[in-house]
Formats: C-alpha cells, sequence, structure tokens
C-alpha cells in the first residue's frame, strides 16, 4: 500500500511539473484541500527563521473544495476567506492563490509539503512558509 501511495504521488507531481492547461489549475485546486500544519516561515534576505518552538504558536490553512480557505492559531479560527487558483502573472508554469480577489501568493507543492511565498515578486525577499498536510 505504502508503494502504491508512493507511486500516486510520483504520477501526481510528474503531471503537475510537465503539464500546463486548465486542467492543471484544476487539479492544484484539488491537491490543495485539505488541512495544511505551518512549519516554518523563512525571510530569505534576512535568513531569519520562525516556526512553532520560536513563536510560541501553531497555526493551519485548511482549504475546502468551495474555495474558502480557514486560518487557524493554536486551533482557534482566525479568519475565513474566498480563494482561487491562477497562473503566476509573469511565469505561466507557475500558480498563487489569490485571497479575497486581491491579496496573491505564489505557491509550489511537493509530496506532501507546501511552499508559500508571501511576496508578490518572490525576489523581493518576502517571507516563504512551509505548511505540512495534516488530512
Amino acid at each position: 500500500m505504502y508503494l502504491l501511495s508512493k507511486y500516486l504521488l510520483l504520477t501526481t507531481f510528474a503531471i503537475l511539473t510537465f503539464g500546463c492547461n486548465k486542467e492543471k489549475c484544476e487539479l492544484y485546486d484539488y491537491l490543495v484541500i485539505g488541512k495544511w500544519d505551518w512549519i516554518e516561515t523563512v525571510y530569505p534576505l534576512t535568513g531569519k527563521v520562525l516556526n512553532p518552538q520560536t513563536e510560541g504558536l501553531t497555526m493551519a490553512l485548511e482549504f475546502s473544495n468551495q474555495g474558502l480557505v480557514k486560518g487557524y492559531t493554536n486551533d482557534s479560527l482566525c479568519y475565513s476567506i474566498d480563494y482561487r487558483i491562477e497562473k503566476y502573472s509573469t511565469d505561466p508554469d507557475k500558480y498563487e492563490f489569490i485571497f479575497d480577489s486581491e491579496l496573491r501568493a505564489q505557491f509550489r507543492l511537493v509530496e506532501d509539503s507546501m511552499f508559500l511565498n508571501s511576496a508578490y515578486n518572490p525576489y523581493d525577499g518576502g517571507p516563504v512558509g512551509l505548511y505540512l498536510r495534516l488530512e
């Protein structure tokens, strides 16, 4: 069963990496659904690293199939906003979340991890969060 899960995960990753069309956005919509636990946030220009131990709190994101994301801090609901996934404006091979119709964050899925770049321009040193799938 473990080998089958690994195979399906690798196949999905290959599809995400090499395909580029409307179906790919829909596949990303499906793959982000679930709860994601915050592992750390890194500020690339300064090297500063934040995590649950340094901050004394836990955070999680929960994406629904109705285009809603909920943010939790210490297991308490902090916000619930709409989201959608689109191709990144300057690189059609990358994708981004658009939250509440205006806030943007580029993201990348690797196995059960999600890297979320909160800076609109990924070269300006904005924070990059790492989340691990819970469900």
